[in-house]
């Protein structure tokens, strides 16, 4: 199965980029993460999943941390923010 995800999530990222929209890449940081908790051997071993379908605190986390990073990175906001104020009043 994680092989079959890293192959969509890189499929996605080449479909991204394609099309020229922003790609928030969360596989990456979460099997990375997902990695170090299996070599630290901690019990009860910390978790991204808090039932192997919905994410813990953890894993929002981490996908909040990936998606405001992306936000910064591609200024979303402020592309927003100025569309908005550029837009015709209504």
């Amino acid at each position: 199965m994680n092989r079959d995800l890293d192959r969509y999530n890189r499929a996605a990222a080449q479909r991204a980029a394609t099309a020229g929209v922003p790609f928030v890449d969360v596989w990456t940081p979460f099997a990375e993460l997902a990695r170090t908790f299996a070599r630290q051997r901690v019990r009860p071993a910390p978790t991204l999943w808090s039932d192997g379908v919905h994410l813990s605190d953890l894993g929002v986390a981490l996908l909040a941390q990936q998606v405001e990073a992306r936000l910064r990175e591609y200024r979303i906001v402020d592309q927003l923010s100025a569309d908005t104020a550029t837009a015709p009043a209504e």
